[in-house]
């Protein structure tokens, strides 16, 4: 009980300062959007209904909102305990009825890590694949919905996330290279006891992102080719969500994986 207070308390300041958005807003690296278009207004609040009613029990936790919206929900990874969070917004003037879901990560630190807040601030510079968590997020929301709703919503994508690519894989590999060379001249060349704490704490955060980064992107690449040809599932924890095709209609995004605990 104690060290989920300690870690919702975490959650609560990196949900309101988001550091990984900072600048995230810009590159999109560690978000996904997307909207919902229903052809009816009550499988609009019926699908609202379906993510607060249901939802808790596949992994998130509805922290704010009700049946009529808006709605945001936190998920944390389930070992490590990165925090994402979701919001989900009733569009007003749009001709059908609309919902907008956005789903963030909100720092390159897991929210149960001592001073995870002010760690994560310092290092909202440093950008960060999501590795398509968060757009798997959406579509497994969507997967809820479509199981409640009459009509299921048509979807249409205005972010989908990153997964590592050939840019992604080749900046990562700079970043190693560079972590080599400042490890290398901080043994060797560097003796003032002030900037040797400095690069110090930087190689160990540039090796532990590298190292995390070229992990995740293994573990993506080969639950894509398992799941190559077959139904996908989406899974969080213990439960797997089969998606309708229905469900997948407009979806332009990578295909669903697993929830990870690196988020980077």
């Amino acid at each position: 009980a104690c060290f989920r207070a300690y870690e919702h308390a975490h959650a609560f300041v990196l949900d309101w300062v988001r550091p990984a958005q900072w600048c995230g807003q810009c590159h999109g690296l560690s978000r996904a959007k997307v909207q919902w278009s229903f052809e009816e207004t009550s499988d609009l609040f019926a699908g609202l209904s379906a993510i607060v009613d249901e939802s808790p029990g596949i992994g998130y936790k509805v922290v704010k909102g009700n049946k009529e919206g808006p709605v945001k929900l936190y998920f944390y990874t389930p070992t490590l305990r990165w925090l994402d969070v979701v919001e989900i917004t009733p569009l007003t003037g749009s001709k059908a009825p609309t919902l907008e879901a956005l789903s963030v990560s909100t720092s390159i630190v897991p929210a149960f890590f001592p001073l995870s807040p002010l760690i994560a601030a310092a290092a909202f510079w440093f950008p960060f694949l999501d590795h398509g968590a968060n757009i798997h997020h959406l579509r497994e929301l969507e997967g809820l919905m479509v199981n409640r709703v009459n009509h299921p919503p048509r979807t249409r994508v205005l972010n989908p996330g990153h997964q590592m690519g050939a840019v992604a894989f080749g900046v990562v590999t700079f970043f190693f290279v560079v972590t080599v060379g400042v490890t290398v001249w901080n043994i060797f060349l560097d003796h003032n006891p002030t900037l040797n704490l400095v690069l110090t704490v930087l190689t160990i955060f540039l090796t532990v992102i590298t190292f995390v980064t070229y992990g995740n992107g293994l573990i993506t690449c080969l639950r894509d080719r398992r799941s190559a040809g077959n139904t996908p599932a989406l899974v969080t924890g213990s439960r797997s969500v089969e998606i309708p095709e229905s469900a997948k209609t407009g979806l332009s995004a990578p295909d669903p994986i697993q929830v990870m605990d690196d988020k980077v």
